[in-house]
């Protein structure tokens, strides 16, 4: 079995390719542009740099919600905000890192002899916390780095394996602002397609001059009268990497 998603799509895409576009070259071509563009996609999807990258057995797992997206006026930070007010105050405690979660142990708080708890979390400020279970919701990069000493004793191999072989990628947005839009007022999505890209050739390693080409489109804001005339664009993978480290100015004049 053909072991990635972009390998799967290539072998699929080589076989039809001939007949793409009605025997027309030039159209064959654009049709093999968009299909480019539609890979560029799914890695801001899948969060990866390439489709390579992708297993093919468990894509289809993936399901998309129903129903529109919601938008949080305030940002992300205010559904967390909400979610604290109804809690008693000293519930939540923030900045306290953690060095260690040992499980599978037998606690028991000073001076209580009366009841044992099997976990114990120690921070880095001396502070410990008794539980009967821990709820661990961390960055799977923090697990792949630190996994070992974090948890004593370690976890479990079939876990520690999943930890190493999970991959994750870089998403990035791109914020343009514009006086007056040169979009219709009905547009939605402005989707980029390079005319001389196919997803049957190697792309370019040179990432400096050809960085913004992972770019996916953009999606136009909604409403104006809340946002203005903005376009959102979507990018993924070392393209995505690489753009981090230029200024607003750099990716403006790109």
């Amino acid at each position: 079995p053909v072991p990635s998603v972009g390998q799967y799509l290539r072998a699929e895409v080589a076989q039809r390719a001939p007949a793409l576009g009605g025997g027309r070259e030039e159209a064959r071509r654009l049709a093999l542009a968009v299909l480019a563009t539609c890979l560029k996609l799914e890695c801001c999807i899948s969060g990866t740099h390439s489709m390579d990258l992708v297993a093919l057995e468990p894509f289809g797992e993936y399901v998309s919600l129903p129903g529109l997206d919601c938008t949080f006026p305030g940002g992300y930070s205010s559904l967390p905000d909400r979610m604290l007010a109804d809690l008693p105050e000293g519930t939540v405690l923030l900045n306290k890192a953690v060095r260690t979660i040992r499980w599978r142990g037998s606690f028991r708080e000073d001076g209580d002899d009366t009841r044992d708890f099997p976990v114990r979390v120690e921070c880095e400020d001396g502070d410990t916390f008794l539980a009967d279970h821990v709820i661990v919701t961390v960055p799977l990069g923090f697990l792949k780095e630190r996994h070992q000493d974090f948890f004593q004793p370690p976890l479990p191999e079939r876990k520690a394996e999943a930890i190493r072989r999970l991959g994750f990628g870089t998403n990035n947005k791109i914020f343009l602002e514009f006086e007056q839009p040169f979009w219709d007022p009905q547009q939605q999505l402005l989707e980029v397609v390079w005319e001389d890209e196919s997803p049957l050739e190697e792309p370019s390693t040179d990432l400096e001059a050809n960085w913004f080409k992972k770019l996916i489109g953009f999606v136009v804001l909604q409403p104006p009268e809340q946002h203005g005339h903005v376009l959102c664009g979507f990018i993924a993978g070392k393209e995505s990497e690489y753009m981090e480290t230029l200024s607003d100015a750099e990716v403006l004049s790109t």
